[in-house]
């Protein structure tokens, strides 16, 4: 719940700011938008690190991404920069720094956070208070380092497109051969079929990745059995993504953009598409086709039968405590003022370093079968390759019509 504001306060500031960008972009050039989105990402990603509230990260983020102007500027940076025979490789290649990302950054932000209770060289009053500025100003270095790099290397690219070596889309168009088409308003060319039906196909596209992949599958990852899920824990969610992304990375750099050489980018799409509906259509039922769900039902009725004797001994028990009831459980005997110290004891910064596992009644996951974890790995992979040929494809086409 909390974390579907996080990532819609950062979206929509995208969405605000994307057209504001662009257009800025056309005027002032590509350059100095790149340069002034890494300081804004850098900046925000320090305020990330003070937040004191949940109001103040959700500001924050919101800001972040109204001020980023990366996500639009750098796919029109690189369509301009690349001859069109090298646009399958570069708009392959410039999704495997966020693939790396995937895998990297939760190792590093997790290992780095609320380190006054983990090392005791930052066990001071400013880690203390913020527990995730560590991670954070790790990170805002790290951007500070890509901006001084951008600052050197970086080129304006603004008026460099070879539209040569491009396909005049006026010949298909509904006017002359012999008349120029006039310059029109954002609005203008986006009631253009030839570019609107592309951007609708990646927004549509877009909608449904991130849905699926950053939120209903974790969901499904750490789910009981009974509902179609896995009962996965935090390792073995982590499994599951890192092998997303180490697939995502390899795939990226390498058969997507052969793949991508050897046909259309439109039967690429298509390819994609269905490769990614097959993949969703098939995940929810995977701990049924596997026998997860069987499995967890016979364990569950044999756990379920212990517990009943257990009830009953427990209903044959007298209190033994008039100052403070006791409750029994499976292993020891608990009085509640301990229980209530317990729930009442304080974390510091939030850092549940020491807190306890989530208890079920479903058997550990250690216990699943291979398959279980081959028929898993195998959907959602194809998922990810359906996304990579879907996504490399309807860039593509975006460029394509813009020009």
């Amino acid at each position: 719940y909390y974390t579907g504001y996080l990532t819609s306060a950062t979206f929509t500031g995208n969405f605000i700011g994307c057209l504001v960008w662009g257009k800025l972009s056309d005027i002032v050039g590509r350059r100095p938008i790149l340069l002034s989105s890494a300081t804004a990402l850098l900046v925000g990603m320090v305020l990330v690190g003070f937040s004191f509230s949940f109001v103040w990260t959700v500001c924050v983020l919101f800001l972040e991404g109204l001020l980023n102007g990366t996500i639009v500027v750098a796919k029109t940076y690189l369509y301009e920069i690349c001859p069109p025979e090298y646009h399958s490789l570069a708009f392959s290649l410039v999704w495997v720094p966020n693939n790396v990302a995937l895998f990297v950054g939760p190792t590093l932000g997790g290992f780095l956070a609320c380190p006054a209770t983990r090392f005791q060289t930052f066990d001071i009053p400013i880690f203390r208070q913020f527990p995730y500025l560590l991670p954070c100003a790790v990170v805002a270095c790290l951007q500070f380092c890509i901006l001084i790099v951008g600052c050197i290397l970086l080129t304006e690219s603004r008026g460099k497109t070879p539209k040569d070596e491009y396909i005049d889309l006026s010949e298909i168009s509904a006017e002359d051969d012999d008349e120029k088409r006039p310059k029109e308003s954002i609005m203008g060319i986006l009631r253009d079929r030839l570019v609107l039906i592309p951007c609708v196909l990646y927004a549509v596209y877009a909608l449904a990745s991130i849905c699926t992949n950053y939120t209903l599958l974790p969901l499904l990852l750490v789910s009981d059995p009974g509902h179609g899920g896995y009962n996965f824990g935090p390792a073995e969610v982590s499994i599951v993504l890192t092998t997303i992304a180490v697939y995502g990375t390899v795939t990226k750099a390498t058969l997507t953009p052969y793949i991508a050489s050897k046909i259309s980018y439109k039967t690429l799409f298509v390819t994609g598409l269905v490769l990614y509906a097959l993949g969703i259509s098939l995940l929810p039922s995977m701990s049924s086709i596997s026998g997860l769900e069987a499995m967890t039902s016979r364990a569950v009725s044999n756990q379920t039968a212990q517990s009943s004797d257990l009830i009953q001994n427990f209903t044959a028990a007298e209190c033994s405590s008039t100052a403070y009831p006791q409750v029994m459980t499976e292993g020891y005997t608990q009085t509640a003022a301990e229980i209530n110290a317990t729930v009442e004891r304080p974390l510091t910064g939030q850092c549940r370093l020491e807190g306890h596992t989530r208890e079920t009644s479903q058997p550990p996951v250690s216990n699943a079968l291979p398959w279980v974890w081959g028929l898993l790995l195998s959907v959602v992979l194809l998922m990810e390759q359906g996304r990579s040929f879907s996504f490399l494809a309807s860039m593509v086409l975006v460029g394509n019509s813009g020009v």
